[in-house]
């Protein structure tokens, strides 16, 4: 909903005052205009201020030396100072304390006016700016985005817009779903005719743009990518029947609460402490559950071709093991033993796993019981229940009862830990009596 205001003229005060209601952005609002008089609020900051949402990003363009500016505005806020684009003047404060998670953009004006380089940019809601030095200035909205922005439209700033950098054909899918605004027709047309020139662009920004809609709380981005013939092209060679059946999958995770999840609490807190050091966060899932359906052979090169990292690859591969586990076959309860047989060579994928299956559309009752079992599991004990301590290491074992290096050690460790999960052994001493009778045994 767009803020209440009387007018063009009256949108520049008030995007400053809505900005300023930002601590941190106030203090640079105030800073910037004596560094240099060619500072402008622009893109997503303007947009969304006329919104009424003030964000963590601050974007400015700078007529002149950005990364200069950069810098000294760092220095005066105590923040980071990068150069993210050195051909370019592109560069990042990120700030710190009690400001921490917010960052500001510089962009140096790519055109010889403030008016050509919105002239130039992707849409024309992203296409106003507001002077910083000039108080009295006008809104600069040279393509139109005022009136699309009240007629909640995405439209693409000029015609050359997809051509000239193809990324925004998912961009402009995005950001039509996630600010709830249509897509202009003329545009909408483009971005299905166009929609072969995305694999003209690197993996690497196609995949972060991907990671923003699996992000979303509604599936509605990544539906709208695939009936215009995106997904898939950015997921080639999955077909779209199995990528429409996945999205069936993927759609009810994005959806779930992470705080109210069905499954009692485990798959909150796997979606909401996980991510982390162990975990590559939630859009993987969701990715993992997109991508199911295909055949094996066609989902690997659907994600070798997003350029995933290592970590998020073996993280994929170890939850679609998990998803053929032979416990989903099981008719009787899930003990400690099977939970820990399953979790062993998965740790937090295979919770990752068991949450999908739960929320699976096609998921049986039994099945989706099996999952909350071992969810329930993974809840109460974490990696625990994945590793835990052998009471015996392999050193005992060779030293103590004489056997040879090699696999014959690793064998009997893995089978006395799973003798401490059944609870058959509780401490050293019955640990050695174990062994020492499983040695007799051979």
């Amino acid at each position: 909903m767009l803020s209440r205001i009387n007018g063009l003229a009256e949108a520049p005060r008030m995007i400053r005052a809505r900005v300023s209601q930002h601590d941190a952005w106030s203090r640079a609002m105030e800073y910037l205009p004596s560094v240099s008089e060619g500072i402008y609020l622009v893109g997503g900051t303007v947009r969304d201020a006329l919104r009424g949402v003030v964000g963590n990003d601050l974007d400015l363009a700078v007529d002149g030396d950005a990364k200069r500016v950069g810098r000294r505005l760092a220095d005066s806020l105590g923040g980071a100072f990068y150069v993210l684009d050195d051909d370019h003047g592109v560069c990042r404060v990120v700030l710190r304390d009690a400001w921490h998670g917010c960052h500001v953009d510089l962009a140096a004006l790519r055109s010889r006016t403030i008016e050509e380089d919105l002239a130039a940019r992707d849409f024309t809601v992203n296409a106003m700016a507001v002077s910083l030095h000039d108080q009295n200035s006008e809104l600069l909205d040279p393509t139109g985005g005022w009136e699309d922005l009240q007629g909640k439209l995405i439209r693409h700033a000029y015609p050359r817009a997809f051509d000239d950098d193809p990324l925004r054909l998912l961009r402009a899918v995005r950001q039509s779903a996630s600010l709830e605004y249509t897509l202009h027709a003329s545009t909408l047309g483009l971005v299905r005719d166009r929609c072969e020139l995305i694999k003209q662009v690197s993996a690497e920004r196609v995949r972060d743009e991907l990671m923003h809609m699996l992000r979303m709380n509604s599936p509605s981005g990544l539906r709208m990518a695939l009936e215009l013939g995106l997904l898939s092209r950015v997921l080639t060679p999955l077909p779209e029947a199995e990528l429409a059946e996945g999205l069936q999958w993927a759609g009810v995770v994005q959806q779930a609460d992470a705080t109210t999840a069905g499954a009692a609490t485990a798959a909150a807190s796997l979606w909401a402490w996980a991510e982390g050091e162990r975990h590559p966060g939630k859009e993987i899932d969701i990715l993992a559950a997109l991508v199911a359906p295909g055949t094996p052979d066609r989902r690997d090169a659907a994600l070798r071709g997003l350029r995933l990292s290592r970590w998020e690859y073996v993280h994929l591969e170890r939850v679609f093991l998990a998803l053929s586990c032979a416990v989903w076959a099981q008719r009787r309860p899930v003990d400690r033993l099977d939970a820990h047989r399953y979790y062993r060579d998965r740790d937090v994928a295979g919770a990752a796993a068991a949450a999908l299956v739960w929320y699976c559309p096609w998921s049986s009752a039994e099945r989706r019981q099996m999952a909350d079992s071992l969810l329930a599991w993974w809840g109460r004990e974490g990696q625990a229940i994945a590793s835990p301590t052998p009471l015996l290491s392999g050193h005992d074992l060779i030293e103590g009862l004489g056997l040879p290096p090699g696999p014959a050690v690793g064998a009997t460790l893995r089978a006395l830990v799973e003798a401490q999960v059944s609870g058959v052994v509780a401490d050293r001493e019955e640990a050695w009596a174990w062994a020492r009778a499983a040695l007799a045994a051979k």
